[in-house]
């Protein structure tokens, strides 16, 4: 049973993946977030060549991630556009500075969620898929398995 449930993981991911890199765009993309055994967040990126370490969730990002996804997931898909507010299940993160040393600080400005976290730093990968680290990023949350 065991071995069945782990083929059908591989197989659901694999789906994911191609589903996720055919949809490549910045104006409304999902991404596949997944927390590992030892509690760390990262984001599924294919196109990404850079290593594993950069794709970890940190200063805050992980803490978001927590929030929207219950004890009992290890993943989480989110819905994330630099210029379309979603209408429901919707997060704002605003832009307050940019990092001296990579990324920017951003801020969760609105929410229809029970958001506790205020603020938290998003890395340069954020600009290797928005083209730049943008003004406002607009999340929703799709699902947590």
């Amino acid at each position: 049973m065991n071995k069945i449930k782990m083929m059908l993981l591989s197989a659901y991911n694999k789906l994911l993946r191609k589903l996720i890199s055919s949809t490549i765009n910045s104006e409304n993309r999902i991404f596949r977030f997944y927390r590992v055994p030892s509690g760390r967040w990262y984001v599924d990126l294919p196109e990404w060549r850079g290593g594993r370490w950069h794709l970890e969730m940190v200063s805050g990002a992980d803490v978001l991630l927590d929030e929207l996804c219950s004890t009992d997931k290890d993943e989480v898909h989110i819905q994330v556009s630099s210029r379309k507010k979603y209408k429901t299940d919707s997060i704002t993160l605003t832009k307050v500075a940019d990092s001296p040393y990579d990324g920017a600080d951003y801020v969760v400005s609105e929410s229809d969620l029970d958001i506790k976290l205020k603020d938290l730093w998003l890395c340069g990968v954020t600009a290797f898929v928005f083209g730049d680290m943008p003004e406002k990023i607009y999340c929703r949350k799709i699902f947590a398995v």
